[in-house]
């Protein structure tokens, strides 16, 4: 068995472009992402009113996938208001199509995650910086420490 029971360590890595986000919502003081795109989609998490709060690079999880047990950490493990909790890949549209075996490595992690009673959602980069929204939700979260005059 795979058992690993500490998260990565992805602060110090030299092969990825290491981003860093200060988000309330997020479980750690700061959040440490392994590609921009990844702290991007903290912007979501932290407007969207369902999210409790979120986590980059959780404890691992182990599934079976051609032939052999393996180890998966998610980019994000999110803990919603009403209970659920689900993990989250971020991907850009280019990967996927680059990824040989993608589709059926997603029903392997989604079986994983099922069968622990968490949901494991793939989110794209065109969802995560589409137009206007992703731009508006930036601009709300530069403003939202400002000091507010009546």
């Amino acid at each position: 068995m795979l058992k690993k029971t500490t998260r990565r360590e992805i602060k110090n890595l030299r092969s990825k472009s290491i981003n860093v986000f200060n988000g309330l919502k997020s479980l750690d003081s700061i959040t440490y992402t392994e590609s921009p795109l990844e702290a991007d989609l903290c912007y979501h998490l932290e407007f969207d009113d369902k999210v409790s709060n979120y986590q980059a690079q959780p404890l691992p999880i182990e599934y079976y996938f051609q032939g052999t047990v393996r180890s998966y950490t998610p980019d994000f493990e999110v803990n919603y208001k009403d209970g659920t909790i689900c993990y989250f890949e971020v991907k850009y549209c280019s990967d996927i199509e680059r990824i040989d075996s993608f589709f059926e490595w997603e029903v392997a992690i989604r079986k994983a995650t099922t069968s622990k009673g968490k949901g494991f959602i793939v989110i794209k980069e065109d969802f995560i910086r589409q137009e206007f929204l992703y731009e508006n939700l930036q601009t709300l979260y530069s403003a939202s420490d400002l000091p507010i005059y009546r």
